[in-house]
């Protein structure tokens, strides 16, 4: 009959292995999570930076078919061809400046996430006349794509509050 420090022992030892094993597997999780946080900022990064560059069609190809864009006191655009037709409009009519914006939080839960920014923007009309200063909050939706890739699902933003 095996002694109690034994028996111990090999509880303690069976319990250490356990707790190894279980950290080892959250922090495996956690680095899994932390790397789909920096893709899907890095994705955002790229979206804006396409935008700024004008390359629309790199804008167009970050987005699903099936987005959603939600503007302050406008009507919701649904799907890609919208998209495509309310960005040939308005950059028709203006020159638009995203200043600046920032990351305050990104969350990643399976094969969605979302950012919360804050931003800054200009829009110049080019027919003439004042140039439009505005900045808000804005949230973008991001789905994994069965290729691997995140996508924007759904973007909505407002503007900032005037006291703010």
């Amino acid at each position: 009959m095996p002694n109690n420090t034994s028996r111990t022992f090999c509880q303690v030892r069976r319990l250490a292995m356990l707790a190894t094993a279980g950290v080892l597997a959250l922090s495996g999780s956690l680095a899994a999570q932390s790397e789909d946080e920096a893709t899907v900022r890095a994705r955002f990064d790229q979206l804006n930076d396409a935008f700024s560059a004008r390359d629309l069609e790199t804008v167009y190809a970050m987005y699903t078919d099936n987005m959603v864009r939600i503007p302050p006191g406008q009507p919701a655009v649904v799907g890609l061809d919208a998209f495509r037709e309310q960005m040939a409009a308005a950059l028709e009519e203006t020159d638009y400046v995203l200043d600046e914006y920032e990351v305050r939080r990104i969350e990643v839960s399976g094969d969605l996430a979302y950012i919360l920014a804050t931003y800054t923007e200009h829009f110049t009309p080019k027919a003439g006349g004042e140039t439009t200063y505005s900045s808000g909050r804005w949230a973008t939706m991001w789905h994994r794509q069965s290729d691997g890739s995140w996508k924007v699902a759904a973007e909505i933003w407002n503007l900032a509050p005037e006291d703010g």
